[in-house]
């Protein structure tokens, strides 16, 4: 069998993961709930507060500057960025130079500002400035906004996923949470950051693993450039959405996994042909499409989707 005959959009069907593929997807599981169990034993005779919350303040600039690279990279900007560029264009490129512009604002005044005063959050400041009742509003309604947005930011990624594993969706959101609850509530802010480096380091892997493959899959990038720009999918000049360089570069990433989607499937559209359901589990069945028969690599893209499901949680927990 060809590499082009095992594709879904000839064979209708979806291939799924092989074992490589789970032990890469399980590892990085364990490997997370690990770090916090780490820190656990590790800090056991010296942990407070300020070790727990803030790390002692002396964290490398390595894993804090990972950290706050993948906060707001959760895994519906995996799932829905490219399929935002495959269904209209690629104007997100301007949503990722928007956040780097707004992360160095912030960087620059905001937080100087807030650290000075010895607070770690928004929520502290408020108190301080008005009165605990605002503080106490503006809490309810961050928590009732992320309430529901955690929610599809578990069950949408859990419901792709499970197209390529065969796993229930909702035994895949009851591990996610369980894995997430676990390496954060035990070990503190030194788990999160290491955390989010081990999850953004495979979010980024896998974002550039897919960009090469898929390049190949087509004919390369400026083929699968000319396929999208050929019917209106390349524009990048109507909007001033002007929103660091690894966000841009993230973002970069995904709109090129976005043309290349397009490119792939510009004669048969999946959900159309009945292959799949939705337009999220666009990207897991491109991933099984172009690297199914490659061991391990499906498993690693899955798992930065995951990783963005267990980042987003995080970051709501330690707010």
């Amino acid at each position: 069998m060809t590499v082009e005959e095992r594709y879904s959009i000839n064979t209708g069907k979806i291939q799924t993961f092989g074992v490589a593929d789970y032990t890469i997807t399980v590892s990085m599981l364990v490997a997370s709930a690990a770090i916090g169990v780490f820190y656990v034993i590790k800090d056991r005779h010296h942990s407070n507060v300020n070790e727990y919350l803030l790390g002692g303040r002396r964290m490398h600039y390595i894993p804090v500057s990972m950290s706050l690279l993948v906060t707001y990279l959760s895994a519906l900007s995996l799932l829905g960025a490219p399929v935002e560029v495959y269904r209209n264009n690629t104007m997100l490129f301007w949503f990722g130079i928007s956040v780097a512009v707004g992360c160095a604002v912030v960087g620059r005044i905001f937080l100087p500002f807030f650290y000075q005063l010895g607070i770690t959050n928004v929520f502290q400041y408020l108190e301080k400035r008005f009165d605990k009742r605002v503080r106490t509003l503006t809490l309810t309604c961050f928590l009732i906004q992320a309430l529901f947005y955690t929610s599809v930011v578990l069950y949408a990624p859990s419901l792709a996923v499970s197209a390529v594993t065969g796993f229930n969706v909702w035994v895949i959101v009851i591990v996610m949470g369980a894995v997430s609850t676990i390496y954060t509530a035990m070990g503190g802010m030194k788990a999160v950051l290491w955390t989010d480096t081990l999850q953004g380091s495979i979010m980024i892997i896998g974002c550039i693993v897919l960009v090469i493959k898929g390049s190949a899959a087509v004919g390369g990038f400026s083929v699968a450039w000319a396929i999208a720009e050929n019917r209106s999918r390349i524009k990048i000049d109507e909007a001033l959405g002007i929103n660091a360089v690894g966000y841009i570069l993230v973002y970069i990433l995904l709109v090129m996994v976005g043309v290349i989607m397009f490119a792939f499937y510009s004669d048969c559209h999946p959900v159309s042909f009945s292959i799949i359901d939705k337009d999220d589990q666009l990207l897991p069945l491109m991933v099984m499409d172009i690297l199914g028969d490659v061991p391990a690599l499906p498993g690693l893209i899955i798992s930065s989707i995951l990783c963005g499901s267990l980042r987003y949680m995080l970051f709501l927990r330690v707010s």
